[in-house]
This record gives C-alpha cells, sequence and structure tokens, in this order.
C-alpha cells in the first residue's frame, strides 16, 4: 500500500498524500494495509482529481477484504462495506463495495452468517442514512444468494420454516421487532425479518417505480422473501395495484425502460399468487379477486388521473376464469346509476388502451362485457367515447386483430341514433383507402364490413 504516495506532483495526488501521510504509510506499511477503508474516508476528503480517486479508492475497498481479518474485524468490515454500498454517491465506490463485500463472504462464510442477524436486517430497510435504495435491492439480493449457498442442511431448513410460519402472523403486527425462536434457528430466522421489512420498504418507496421493479426482482428470485398467509399476501397484493395506479406515462424516450419496469412489477403478484399455491390447497385465488376488485374501483373512478397503462398491463396477466368471475359482479354493479357511470369509464379507459397497445385478453374481456350488459345506454355512451379512436386503430394489423370487433358492436348496437355513424362517416373513406391497399386477410375482411356498415 504504500506504493500509493509516489509523488508530491501536482497529478492529484499530491493534495492527498500531504507529508505526515507519506511519513505515516512509510514508516509502515502494516499500518496503511490494516485500516484501507480509513485512508479511503481521508481520500474522498481530498481535493484529489477524481480519476485518481476512483483507481485508490477501489484498490483500497479490494484491499480491506485480503488481509487477515480477526472475527471482530471481519464483522466491523462486512457493515463497513455494505455503509458504503448505501450511502455513497460514487457509482465505483458502490460498485467495489458490493463486489469486496461478496469477496468477504467467499473467504468468511462462517462469520457472515453470524453477521447477517434480525437487528442488521432491520436497520437495512429503516435506517435514514441509507439513501441508495435501488442498490439496498442489489445488497440484499447478494445477501439471500448466498445465504441459500451457505445453508445446505435440509432437513434444518424445514425445521426453522415450520417455526417461521408460527411466528410470522406476530412479527408482521410488530413490523421489526425481534422475535423469540429457538437457538437452533438463529440463522434463517431473518427470512421472516426479511419479508416484513420489504413489504414495508416496497410500500414506503413504491411510488419510485425503479425501486419497485427492484423488489419485483427480489420476490421473482427469492420467492421465500414473499410474505406467508392470504391476509397478508392479499394485502401486499393490493399495495402493488396502488403503486401501479400512481405511476403516470412517461415520456416517449422512456417507455421501453417504463414498459420492462411495469412488466416486472406486475409480474409480482403472478408470483405471490403462486407462492400462496404452495401454501395451501385452495382459496388463493382471493389474491386475485382482491387485485381485481381494487384495480377496477381505479379504472372506473371519476379521477382526472386518464393514464391507467400501468393497470391495463396487469390486467393482460390476471387470469381467464377469474377475469369471468370479475364480470359477473361488475355486472351486477352496473345495474344502479353509479355503477353504470363507472363501467362506462372503465370501458372507455380499456378501449383507449387497446388502441395502443397489444392486448388481446382485455380485449377478450371487454368484449365479453359488451356482450352481456343489458343497458343500451352503456353502449351509447362508450361508443361516443370511443368511436373515432376505434376506427383510426383498423388501419394497423396488430390493432385491428383486438378492436375490430369491439367496433363494429358499438357501431351496430346504436342504430337508432345517427350520432356514432356522424362521428366517423368523414374518416370512413380514409380507413377504406388505407385497407384497400394493404396486402392482409385481415384488412380486406375488414374492409368488407366497413363497406357494408355504410351501406
Amino acid at each position: 500500500m504504500s506504493q500509493m504516495c509516489v509523488s508530491d506532483k501536482s497529478d492529484g495526488v499530491g493534495s492527498f498524500v500531504t507529508t505526515r501521510y507519506k511519513n505515516k504509510m512509510a514508516a509502515s506499511d502494516k499500518m496503511a494495509a490494516s485500516d484501507p477503508l480509513v485512508l479511503l474516508d481521508q481520500l474522498m476528503k481530498s481535493d484529489s482529481q477524481e480519476s485518481v480517486k476512483m483507481i485508490w479508492a477501489e484498490k483500497l475497498i479490494a484491499e480491506s477484504v485480503k488481509q487477515t481479518l480477526s472475527k471482530e474485524k471481519c464483522l466491523a468490515t462486512f457493515n463497513e462495506l455494505s455503509v458504503l454500498v448505501l450511502t455513497s454517491d460514487k457509482d465505483y465506490i458502490k460498485k467495489a463495495a458490493l463486489h469486496a463485500f461478496q469477496n468477504l463472504i467467499t473467504t468468511e462464510g462462517s462469520i457472515y452468517l453470524e453477521f447477517l442477524n434480525t437487528a442488521y436486517i432491520v436497520q437495512l430497510f429503516s435506517n435514514p442514512i441509507y439513501t441508495n435504495k435501488i442498490n439496498l435491492i442489489g445488497l440484499v439480493m447478494t445477501m439471500l444468494s448466498n445465504f441459500s449457498k451457505l445453508n445446505t442442511d435440509i432437513d434444518r431448513t424445514e425445521q426453522i420454516y415450520r417455526v417461521i410460519r408460527a411466528q410470522i402472523s406476530m412479527y408482521l403486527r410488530a413490523h421489526g421487532s425481534d422475535i423469540s425462536i429457538a437457538a437452533d434457528v438463529k440463522n434463517l430466522r431473518n427470512f421472516v425479518v426479511f419479508r416484513a421489512q420489504i413489504s414495508m420498504y416496497l410500500r414506503a418507496h413504491g411510488s419510485d417505480i425503479s425501486i419497485a421493479a427492484g423488489i419485483g426482482y427480489l420476490y421473482t428470485s427469492y420467492p421465500l422473501c414473499i410474505p406467508t398467509g392470504l391476509v397478508d399476501q392479499c394485502r401486499l397484493s393490493v399495495s402493488i395495484v396502488n403503486l401501479l395506479a400512481g405511476y403516470n406515462n412517461p415520456t416517449p424516450n422512456k417507455l421501453i425502460s417504463f414498459r420492462k419496469n411495469i412488466d416486472v412489477i406486475s409480474k409480482m403478484i403472478t408470483v405471490i399468487y403462486e407462492k400462496s399455491a404452495t401454501e395451501m390447497s385452495g382459496g388463493n385465488e382471493q389474491i386475485w379477486l382482491e387485485v381485481l376488485k381494487q384495480t377496477y374501483s381505479f379504472v372506473s373512478s371519476s379521477g382526472e388521473k386518464e393514464d391507467m397503462d400501468a393497470l391495463c398491463f396487469l390486467i393482460e396477466s390476471v387470469p381467464t376464469p377469474l377475469m369471468n368471475t370479475a364480470t359477473k359482479t361488475i355486472l351486477d354493479e352496473s345495474d344502479n346509476i353509479s355503477g353504470e357511470t363507472g363501467l362506462v369509464r372503465a370501458l372507455s379507459r380499456l378501449i383507449n388502451y387497446m388502441c395502443i397497445w397489444p392486448s388481446p385478453r382485455i380485449s377478450i374481456w371487454v368484449q365479453q362485457i359488451l356482450r352481456d350488459v343489458k343497458k343500451d345506454s352503456i353502449l351509447c355512451s362508450v361508443g361516443e367515447e370511443t368511436i373515432v379512436k376505434l376506427l383510426r386503430s383498423l388501419e394497423t394489423p396488430i390493432h385491428r386483430g383486438q378492436t375490430g370487433d369491439i367496433f363494429f358492436t358499438l357501431l351496430y348496437g346504436y342504430q337508432h341514433s345517427p350520432t356514432l355513424f356522424h362521428k366517423v362517416v368523414t374518416q370512413i373513406p380514409g380507413i377504406l383507402n388505407k385497407l384497400s391497399i394493404t396486402r392482409d386477410i385481415s384488412a380486406r375482411d375488414t374492409r368488407d364490413k366497413l363497406v357494408e356498415a355504410t351501406k
């Protein structure tokens, strides 16, 4: 480490390596190597060039886990490295610290298991100084990956989880207080802490779509982190719906990453549902029913927020039998005025979404509702709101397959009044021309139907 003191030239190192530091390090290489993270702190507070800081920061962090460490020093180093990951504003420090954390686990696995205790996990999610919330997810996944590898006794794992299942309800009510479990479950009981803390963390910080997606990856990779028990699983699933409802549609340049994140977040509910299926012989469909109920409350609401793309994306993943159950409930509620108004809003928003995004399952759902709805007034209102967009969507193959039947259902279902026809009559010739020059069967069929409708 004494090679760090190469010169006093104005190359960025001289301002950091003062005469005092050079004297100390030249006097004892051992001292320099014994506290590399202390030297790191001094380095980052200096006015050295950023490129120099990066080179030496990476070396100091790597050196911190290459030494022979006492048990106490090893525990302290685990903590210091995790603090760097969660607090540093330098990407190179966060990356180097996480890499060193992994290397230290590799060489000191037994001490790592002792380090990963309840108190540490609770403060990991609750300490306000940990500002790098995205990096927290990566750190937790590193912890869980290694934890799983280091615990290979299947019988012991089963024994431990029997205790966890007995304690989970009490622990979740306490939200972070320690639990009394027999000494032989000391290590794997930490999954109980992870379950509770991750759920709370998602609710507190899930409005940041990147953080929510990170937790989605965590749940997918480590289903053991998902809360146990139907009540808590339903509660978590509804929380995910609430988060999706709050996300605004992005600017075009961020659309791909937005869709990718929404996909991960939506799939959390599928993972929760599948986890629940392994715990009980039936009744876990309640998760999706609660999800649909909450989703419909948003898409049918009178709020000003119109961009419900994230929720519509979620609907595409709902199992078909449960969609049928939801349809019956929705139609029953449409008998009253508020239910009718809500259904009109919901159908209009879903159709608008279909005119933009591929959504075959939403298309099937909307068609089913339109077929079974008993009030002509609902068809009229939905048609007036969406008929123009539906007509325009017939131009493209990817849309006409999911919107064509809906367009003609609404157009023909409102024949006693010319209102809908007047909305589209001036645009039909242009659509017919575009369909005529398109060489595919769906375009030809749609053109023929549209010609017939104009007679």
